[in-house]
């Protein structure tokens, strides 16, 4: 049995701001002000409502009681509590490199998530947008579903994440600076079973080998 363990057979592949791709990162945060004065018109809530929000850690659905040992029980040597710091470290690589815009700072990931990361940082160039993410707290990090087939194992892990963000550029109608944000992320970490039965369809998530 072939372990988790072995990284040269895992991928990371996708990094996802829930709700919206992280490639387009700056186009959520350039819109989150606007959404955030569309919940005070119709929800009624003041500002000091929307200070106590951003104060909340977001909450993950946590289901690594349930799913990890249906995952150790198929790979006996995975160890969860590395896999979550490694995943808590690809996170703050992922922030970090859209920030420095520098793709190689990102490392050990799958050819998906680098190719998320690409994009971002062309598009933050594109349009001279310069980003900051400070003070980077991972508030909880959990397994929220595991998935098998005859191609693929997918172990989904969402994240929990608050940032000091700042967001700065000619085309920003509204700069940020330090502004506290509260975020999900969810990442995937991927086994390979039988790469020569997988479709182009499903390897267009992202293998490395």
């Amino acid at each position: 049995m072939v372990s988790y363990a072995v990284i040269g057979v895992i991928a990371i592949v996708v990094l996802v701001l829930l709700g919206n791709v992280l490639g387009h990162i700056n186009r959520l945060s350039r819109s989150l002000n606007g959404f955030l004065a569309l919940i005070h018109a119709l929800g009624g809530m003041d500002k000091r409502d929307l200070a106590i929000q951003k104060d909340i850690p977001k909450s993950v659905s946590s289901m690594t009681k349930l799913e990890l040992p249906r995952i150790e029980k198929d790979f006996p040597e995975f160890h969860w509590p590395e896999w979550k710091q490694r995943c808590e470290n690809i996170m703050k690589m992922y922030l970090e490199a859209v920030e420095h815009k520098n793709p190689k700072m990102l490392k050990d990931v799958g050819y998906g998530l680098s190719e998320q990361v690409r994009l971002a940082i062309e598009e933050n160039r594109d349009h001279e947008v310069n980003e900051a993410f400070d003070n980077t707290r991972i508030h909880q990090t959990e397994i929220t579903r595991y998935e098998r087939d005859k191609f693929l194992c997918r172990v989904i892990v969402q994240m929990a994440v608050e940032y000091r963000h700042s967001l700065q550029g000619p085309e920003i109608e509204k700069a940020l600076v330090n502004e506290k944000e509260q975020h999900r992320y969810e990442i995937e970490l991927v086994y390979v079973q039988d790469i020569s039965a997988m479709s182009d369809e499903t390897m267009g998530v992202g293998v490395k080998c």
